[in-house]
This record gives structure tokens, C-alpha cells and sequence, in this order.
């Protein structure tokens, strides 16, 4: 299904601060808005890279992000943190560049960490709560502590993943990688057939099914409900299943009041996205 695919789109825009250099960057969020507004309605999609902005009123970083008459390309950052990000102290956890304060001779920047150049921006379907989405509070910047406003990464105080990783950040790159998790939609199980055998007329007639949220964690949990056909019976109301969490066991029940073969389909309407009535 095309609500299981994620498009990510990696990019570095113009450096430097010159009217020239802006206008490189606006021309580049959009051509790259116009890409995002041609995808399909609720498609789920990050806009990742080196910016190499300093604040959120830059014309370029509002290209992406504005309300347009085609939103389809629009995004959204997903920790909520506009403002004037270069060399302010208030913005001192969320920066990614620079890892030194002095050249390793890798054409890298100095200045310490006091800019905040790198983004993963996320569509508005990717930041919803259902299916393929983005899972809340895990977007962070490895290594980042906020404590070394201005300062090289290995300074002190020592990052809490550890003084050799410290030096490995700061000599691998002079900005910092970005992480966020993404939980999968979720994926509905159950066995093909259900078989009640000879049963006698007037007799209680059942049978169990267990229905398994397949996917692998993290993942969004299966809601579903199922659909009995004439003959026989089956729970009412809804049910959800975590991904992992085991299984939910449903008794099916058939009717035995007249002889004669007895068949149908029963159906699991979910959010699978793939299956959604299966």
C-alpha cells in the first residue's frame, strides 16, 4: 500500500549569507516544495539535510514549511522550535554544527556548537498518530547534551554517551547526526480457514481465533473489528492488539438449529494498510 511508503528526500543547500547565497537557497526549497506538492495527498515524507540557515524567518526554510494553495509538499518541524538559532545560548540543545572550535584540516567549520543547520522535516501524515508515523519525543540530536554552547564536543563536561564517542563525533564531521524513530503500521494474522467439523443438530458449535498484530515493534497497534457471515457469529465492537503483545483469542460460534453444510466468509476489518479487510 502506498500508506507503507516513506519518501525521504536528502539535500545540502547553499552555505554562506549573502543575498546571493539566500537566493540559491530559496531557489532550491522550491524546486524542492514543488517535488513534495506533486506527491499524493497524505503521503509520508522527511526533507532531511544541512540547511545552512540561521533562523526560522529565512525565506528558503518557509518555503517549506508555509501554508501554499497545494499543501501536499508542505512540512513541519517535528520538536517545534523556530527562532533565530545562530549563536543563541536558548537554542543550545537542539544545535547540530560545529563539533570544534578549530580546523582538523578536513575543509570542516569551526566555531563551536551554536548553529542549528541540520533538519528532518515531516509531512503531515508522518507526524499523525496512526499507521506509519513518527513517534513522539524520539527526534534528538546523538551526542548532543546542551552543554557545550561554543565549545568543542570533547570539552568538558563529558557527553552522557561517553568521552570516546565525544572525540569520534567531533572528528567524524563537524555537524551532528540526527535520529528519530518511526513506528511501522500495523500488519493483521490469522489463520486461513476455520474448520467446526460434524456437529449435531442443536448443539453448541464453536471454534477459537486468535488474531496476532504481526508487525514488528515498534509499530502501531491493530484495531479491527470482524464480520460474521449469515449462519454463524462473532464478537461484537472493536479490539486492538499491540504489535509483539501477544494475541487476542475471539470465540466464532455457528448455527446448528437445521442440517446441511454450513460456509462463509468471516472478515477482519482493520487498519491494516495493506489489508484492511482481509
Amino acid at each position: 500500500s502506498s500508506a507503507a511508503n516513506l519518501y525521504v528526500y536528502s539535500f545540502h543547500l547553499k552555505a554562506g549569507s549573502t543575498s546571493s547565497d539566500m537566493a540559491q537557497r530559496d531557489s532550491e526549497c522550491t524546486t524542492l516544495r514543488n517535488h513534495g506538492n506533486a506527491l499524493p495527498a497524505n503521503t509520508r515524507f522527511l526533507y532531511c539535510g544541512d540547511y545552512n540557515i540561521q533562523s526560522s524567518t529565512e525565506n528558503s526554510y518557509q518555503i517549506l514549511i508555509q501554508s501554499q494553495a497545494d499543501n501536499d509538499g508542505r512540512a513541519f518541524d517535528p520538536i517545534n522550535m523556530p527562532g533565530s538559532w545562530n549563536n543563541n545560548a536558548t537554542f543550545a540543545p537542539i544545535h547540530t554544527q560545529s563539533t570544534r572550535t578549530v580546523a582538523l584540516g578536513d575543509g570542516g567549520a569551526t566555531g563551536g556548537m551554536d548553529d542549528r543547520f541540520d533538519f528532518m522535516l515531516a509531512s503531515s501524515a508522518l507526524l499523525g498518530t496512526e499507521g506509519l508515523s513518527y513517534i513522539p519525543a524520539t527526534y534528538d540530536c546523538f551526542g548532543q547534551d546542551g552543554q557545550h554552547f561554543n565549545l568543542d564536543l570533547n570539552s568538558p563536561p563529558t557527553i552522557p554517551e561517553g568521552a570516546a564517542m565525544a572525540e569520534a563525533l567531533r572528528n567524524c564531521s563537524d555537524h551532528m547526526p540526527l535520529f528519530m524513530e518511526v513506528q511501522l503500521p500495523a500488519k493483521v494474522s490469522a489463520v486461513a480457514s476455520l474448520n467446526f467439523g460434524t456437529v449435531i443438530v442443536g448443539a453448541v458449535a464453536s471454534q477459537s481465533l486468535t488474531v496476532t498484530n504481526s508487525a514488528i515493534a515498534p509499530a502501531d497497534e491493530l484495531s479491527y473489528t470482524l464480520s460474521a457471515p449469515a449462519g454463524f457469529t462473532a464478537p461484537g465492537g472493536g479490539f486492538t492488539e499491540n504489535a509483539g503483545g501477544g494475541s487476542n483469542m475471539h470465540t466464532i460460534g455457528m448455527a446448528t438449529v437445521t442440517a446441511g453444510n454450513k460456509a462463509g466468509n468471516l472478515t477482519i476489518n482493520s487498519d491494516d494498510v495493506d489489508f484492511p479487510a482481509k
